[in-house]
């Protein structure tokens, strides 16, 4: 057992951390992947490589960081709307279409943080990146 695998699993143990999953990425290729413990006291199924964590926030200073990054090698315009990009990600709601990284980064996109039945994803207020947001009725 690595060092980092008993760091990992000694961690898991304790009942803090209930579960962690860890790859390792070399010049682009996977290497080494942990995986400890369960994935939380709503669920006792044990943490595998494809587990799906709940991060809530914690992916947002990274995703910020990569499209800056993207930014500064001129391969992401922060401006330029995510519908030329990705597509319509948000069907049958023309004001999505003007959503921009800016938007997202900013969070002054109109969408909802969490989606549900009484909060369907769709614009919920109109932005403008020179004007303050006007809230959409």
């Amino acid at each position: 057992m690595t060092d980092l695998n008993r760091f990992l699993a000694e961690a898991t143990t304790g009942g803090q951390i209930p579960g962690v999953s860890l790859a390792t990425l070399r010049a682009g290729a996977r290497g080494a992947e942990y995986c400890c413990g369960i994935c939380g006291l709503h669920d006792l199924a044990s943490i595998d490589s494809a587990t799906v964590f709940e991060a809530a926030s914690l992916t947002k200073p990274l995703v910020a960081f990569i499209a800056l990054q993207l930014r500064d090698e001129g391969l992401l315009d922060l401006r330029r709307p995510l519908f030329d990009i990705c597509g319509d990600f948000v069907p049958g709601d023309s004001i999505s279409r003007r959503i921009t990284a800016f938007h997202v980064l900013t969070h002054t996109s109109g969408l909802p943080n969490i989606i549900r039945d009484k909060a369907p994803l769709r614009t919920y207020f109109v932005s403008a990146s020179s004007t303050p947001c006007r809230f959409r009725r």
